[in-house]
């Protein structure tokens, strides 16, 4: 085991891209991209009265594309995730709404 792979079981957040494994569509071979992302936290303690310890972590896989591999080429096509997207813009719609009504609110006030 190398350096860097020591560095980074000990980190507790990671991001990584992995490439899954090829499968075939007739004359095309298939190949899913993904983002991982996770994080692991763990403690134990061993005493003379007793054991304790905590653990936690969660993983998320994000499709990011498909490679595409034919007789004339490779190419990569990209998944968008568009209900995300859509929900990113909400969100941000949202708070610049709240915002700008604290501002009026705050505004009303001071000229009483």
């Amino acid at each position: 085991m190398n350096r860097r792979e020591q560095n980074t079981r000990q980190r507790p957040f990671r991001i990584k891209k992995v490439h899954g494994e090829p499968f075939q569509l007739g004359d095309r071979q298939l190949i899913p991209v993904v983002r991982v992302l996770s994080f692991g936290k763990a403690r134990a303690t061993i005493g003379a009265r007793g054991m304790s310890g905590w653990g936690a972590g969660w993983e998320r896989v994000v499709p990011i594309a498909l490679i595409e591999k034919t007789a004339a080429g490779e190419s990569s096509i990209p998944i968008t995730d568009v209900t995300a997207v859509a929900l990113r813009s909400m969100l941000v719609a949202a708070v610049l709404v709240t915002v700008f009504l604290t501002g009026i609110r705050c505004l009303a006030r001071r000229r009483r």
